[in-house]
């Protein structure tokens, strides 16, 4: 599973668009294809700019999947972290950051229950209006 966030090309610049929900197919190379348009994954001079997010199989606190390049908040260590994917460790890991300083924080698995999803690095961290 994976979704797709597709960018906007505005002044120069590569604007976050959306998460596309369908119209995508990865193939067995690992080569992201679209059904009707051609695209480019690795150049962000391109028009149509897309990035693959993919999932990790785990959900956080409330049930929500969690993908790479997502925000969450570990609730033991209280600090946001960065999902991303380390392929020393063939694992998914939460990356912390403090004063411009990356550090791996803790691998992501089934027992880790501990993790909310407050957001994705493209549009940062979302404002939570339920009281639940």
């Amino acid at each position: 599973m994976f979704r797709v966030a597709e960018f906007e090309k505005k002044g120069g610049r590569q604007i976050f668009k959306r998460f596309a929900v369908s119209g995508y197919r990865l193939g067995q190379k690992g080569q992201l294809r679209h059904y009707k348009r051609p695209i480019e994954t690795k150049d962000r001079r391109k028009k149509n700019y897309v990035e693959l997010n993919r999932a990790t199989g785990q959900t956080d606190v409330r049930g929500k999947g969690i993908f790479e390049n997502d925000l969450i908040h570990d609730k033991e260590e209280n600090q946001i972290c960065r999902v991303e994917y380390c392929e020393k460790y063939a694992a998914f890991i939460a990356v912390a950051s403090i004063l411009n300083f990356s550090f791996p924080l803790t691998f992501l698995d089934k027992r880790n229950q501990k993790f909310e999803v407050v957001g994705n690095t493209y549009e940062g961290v979302k404002k939570n209006d339920d009281n639940s």
